[in-house]
């Protein structure tokens, strides 16, 4: 699974990345997340994903692209 995407949802919600519990799908650099659980048992990638939808959060791959 990629690290680097699992320490940056745990920035986004003020939480370390072991405090995650991802359930990932995929082979290789073909994958998703289906399901992302707090230290509770809570699935937040729903949150995640509002927080996309909505631009409260954003890859940082993707702000290089919007800067120029």
């Amino acid at each position: 699974m990629p690290i680097a995407m699992m320490d940056g949802f745990a920035k986004v919600l003020g939480l370390k990345r072991q405090e995650l519990s991802p359930r990932y799908f995929g082979l290789n650099h073909f994958g998703w997340f289906t399901h992302l659980y707090d230290k509770n048992g809570e699935d937040i990638l729903p949150k995640i994903k509002e927080l996309l939808k909505n631009q409260s959060i954003m890859p940082e791959e993707l702000k290089k692209i919007r800067d120029g």
